[in-house]
């Protein structure tokens, strides 16, 4: 029970949790993860090396339990859900998970009202968790964020796993605020325009200003 609601004394690290919510996704299959797809020569001419997918077990799921599981892991991110704030009017399709994950006894008041995170010690804050699938186009990616001691996940984790999504999938154009980038100047152009003498220079002449004898 402890472990399925995420408490007491279990100990995750984000590839763990990576490759956990992957078997999830893609239905139960459970592979061995990899730290880069290939490895090329300098000139990118050929490929030395090249990862093949190997896997390393299966996770039997019932048909309706993993429906429930993402159904779940959908409203989270949907409105009413702990990440709404973050990923509700996000165009992408993206599920999830946040935690807040406890690293020490719970500190009170003296009027038994618990310490807010800014309140505490850094040692003594919540480590910052959320665990998350995105999908577009037929792509599906897999973003876990871990923020030591970083408060909540919703808040703090959040917003980092959306900066992760907007660099796969490209920025959400329609958010408040959002401003396309600047196109880049062609080289050499100049960006503005000086009226009046360069510094050091004199009205008279473009010519530097001469040395005053002592």
């Amino acid at each position: 029970m402890t472990a399925a609601i995420g408490q007491s004394d279990h100990v995750f690290t984000p590839l763990q949790l990576a490759n956990y919510m992957a078997a999830v996704v893609n239905g139960g299959t459970l592979y061995r993860p990899t730290l880069v797809k290939n490895i090329k020569t300098y000139d990118y001419a050929d490929v030395v090396r090249e990862e093949k997918p190997e896997v390393i077990g299966t996770i039997e799921l019932n048909a309706e339990t993993l429906r429930l599981v993402m159904q779940g892991m959908s409203d989270v991110t949907a409105e009413g859900g702990t990440a709404a704030s973050v990923f509700a009017e996000y165009p992408i399709k993206v599920g999830g998970k946040t935690g807040t994950a406890q690293v020490t006894k719970l500190k009170m008041t003296a009027n038994d009202r618990r310490l807010r995170t800014a309140e505490l010690a850094y040692l003594h804050r919540d480590h910052a968790w959320i665990a998350t699938w995105g999908s577009k186009n037929g792509k599906t990616y897999v973003v876990i964020v871990m923020v030591e001691h970083g408060g909540g996940g919703s808040s703090v984790a959040g917003p980092v796993a959306k900066k992760v999504y907007e660099y796969l999938f490209g920025p959400d154009t329609a958010a408040p605020g959002y401003r396309a980038p600047e196109a880049p100047q062609p080289a050499g152009r100049m960006l503005g325009t000086v009226s009046g003498p360069l510094p050091g220079m004199t009205n008279d002449s473009n010519d530097p200003p001469k040395r005053r004898r002592r």
